[in-house]
């Protein structure tokens, strides 16, 4: 089933304390989370895409974004937010005042403790088995063009789906702009819905827009240098994903490549009860018996 393309742009300001500057890619990375985790109108800001029901095997299609009647402007003092690019630093948060004490100011990389302590698991996404899963670009911050694709598994590890997200991960708007990026802020795509539990996997090609090769996932041990190169944090119903695409770790400031990822959830969604075989068949025998008896009393009646 095609679903209807649309393209539309996405301006969000992000939250800090007023009259400070964090410059360090730590920092640029929870300026993005911060996005999600304090505005979380955001959700009904963004319009849900077409439903594409069944396994997607092709290249998803654009998903749809609202504010056909406003212009950027509008849109985004609508939502609360500002410009994503200029990165406005307005009010304090609770949570990033938390994320400050635990990070030294002078760090460019998160530590393996604290991935850790306050991750998710991203070798456990799941399709929540109800929504859509739709992708949306939040910012980028490497020298590479990278390429988004993805991946979906059943139950018993076989491959459902699989796709190009996003060919070029690059942007005029970003904080590292591109004068030809092609992505806008808030740009959306929609791989649509799964059957049954889909487990995903979302993993970059680093610089593969310009010839790079090595692809780069959510599963760790998956990774040529098996290493981590993908962090998770959620807030409500966002995952809110960052990449690391440099092989060997890089700097591990992991906001190489941002995505805020909904229609997925950690975890695998609880097994649905099947009836025993027994089960299905006393229940058949009843259907029987009662069609039987109301053939008999219509023969009675007649």
């Amino acid at each position: 089933m095609a679903l209807e393309q649309r393209n539309s742009s996405l301006r969000c300001r992000l939250l800090l304390p007023e009259g400070k500057s964090f410059g360090s890619p730590i920092h640029r990375l929870a300026r993005y989370q911060e996005m999600f985790i304090n505005r979380h109108r955001l959700e009904a800001g963004l319009a849900a895409a077409a439903v594409c029901v069944g396994i997607m095997a092709q290249a998803p299609a654009q998903a749809q974004l609202p504010a056909a009647s406003l212009t950027p402007d509008q849109f985004s003092t609508d939502l609360g937010f500002d410009n994503l690019k200029s990165l406005n630093i307005t009010k304090p948060s609770a949570s990033l005042e938390e994320l400050k004490k635990l990070i030294n100011n002078e760090a460019n990389a998160l530590s393996q403790g604290f991935l850790a302590q306050y991750e998710l698991d991203t070798s456990k996404l799941f399709w929540n088995g109800v929504d859509p899963v739709e992708v949306y670009f939040i910012n980028e911050g490497a020298g590479y063009r990278n390429q988004l694709f993805y991946t979906a598994t059943d139950a018993s590890g076989g491959l459902t789906g699989s796709g190009k997200i996003f060919d070029d991960i690059s942007s005029r708007n970003s904080k590292l702009s591109e004068s030809n990026g092609p992505l806008t802020l808030g740009q959306g795509v929609s791989l649509g819905g799964f059957v049954g539990a889909t487990q995903l996997d979302f993993m970059i090609k680093s610089n593969g827009k310009n010839g790079g090769n090595t692809m780069l996932g959510t599963d760790a041990a998956a990774n040529p240098n098996r290493l981590q190169h993908v962090v998770a944090f959620q807030h409500q119903d966002w995952i809110i994903l960052g990449f690391e695409d440099i092989v060997g770790g890089g700097d591990r400031d992991y906001n190489d490549v941002i995505f805020a990822v909904r229609g997925i959830q950690h975890g695998a969604p609880p097994a649905e009860d099947v009836p025993e075989p027994s089960a299905l068949l006393g229940i058949a025998a009843l259907g029987i018996g009662g069609f039987t008896t109301l053939r008999r009393r219509k023969a009675t009646a007649a």
